[in-house]
């Protein structure tokens, strides 16, 4: 990566477009922060990486326009203590319209102790290597956090999930893809309209009472450590369950149907798919 722009005064936080997009089609900005950082970073149709650069005391954000026109875009920043917020909004643009094959892409540093809420209307967001409280977001495109130490939650109207080495409250959901999460969570919620979940729960997992884990369509595969403890609500409209954990069924049951507890039971936890098999294996 190009060393970022020295910090600018105070005074030219809020500076002019014009000013933002001399150097071109890139746009490098620094902001020096002391402690625990929040980053807010918003944009329209850009892709989105962000990672820990340790125990630096700044948050460092990069744009590269790539194939799109800098003067369609605005730019808006401001910095309060240790609070950095930053967005890319396209303008309003009548006529023909050309379009680019490549749009733009914003790829940050933060402090490794930061709360971040990275949110784009269409692309892709990758956070990695930090600890506090994050939320990601995009219209149309992939998501991915990994060695996140703190709360999680993510959601796409369109795109997979890829959760990995989460250690904190996790809430993960989409419109159509994927979903592939694991380490020690605290179980709330996972959903898709249209695709698998894979979930790994590792030691020192907990279940959040009316956790619920669902696909609209696809198949649901869950390994949980041991000692993992619940009250189970497995459902099929169509597919089989499976299942080789020690679990105690209660009433009726059938291939499309299982309710009973784990370990002697523990918090609710409901598990459904519209179309799909239903898998439930220890790790």
């Amino acid at each position: 990566m190009a060393p970022f722009a020295r910090t600018l005064p105070v005074a030219l936080l809020a500076c002019t477009a014009p000013l933002l997009y001399a150097q071109g089609k890139v746009v490098e900005k620094n902001y020096s922060v002391g402690g625990h950082a929040e980053l807010q970073l918003t944009a329209d149709d850009a892709s989105i990486h962000a990672a820990s650069c340790g125990s630096c005391t700044a948050v460092r954000v990069r744009v590269d326009f790539h194939d799109a026109d800098p003067e369609r875009y605005d730019l808006k920043q401001n910095q309060s203590g240790n609070t950095v917020r930053f967005e890319l909004k396209r303008k309003p643009f009548g006529g023909w319209f050309h379009g680019w094959s490549r749009g733009p892409e914003i790829t940050v540093e933060v402090p490794t102790e930061t709360d971040a809420n990275l949110s784009t209307g269409s692309g892709s967001v990758y956070l990695g290597g930090v600890h506090g409280r994050q939320e990601l977001h995009s219209g149309s495109g992939s998501i991915t956090g990994e060695q996140i130490d703190g709360a999680l939650k993510a959601d796409t109207g369109s795109g997979s999930l890829h959760l990995r080495s989460i250690h904190g409250d996790l809430g993960a959901q989409t419109g159509s893809g994927t979903i592939d999460a694991d380490g020690s969570v605290v179980l709330h919620r996972l959903s898709t309209g249209s695709g698998s979940i894979h979930l790994a729960l590792a030691q020192g997992s907990t279940i959040q009472s009316g956790a619920l884990i669902e696909a609209g369509s696809g198949s649901i595969d869950i390994r949980v450590a041991p000692s993992t403890r619940a009250n189970l609500e497995v459902n099929t409209g169509s597919g089989s369950i499976h299942s080789d954990l020690p679990i105690t069924v209660r009433g009726d049951v059938d291939k499309h149907t299982l309710t009973g507890t784990l370990n002697g039971g523990g918090p609710s936890l409901r598990v459904t798919t519209g179309s799909g098999s239903v898998a439930l294996r220890s790790l």
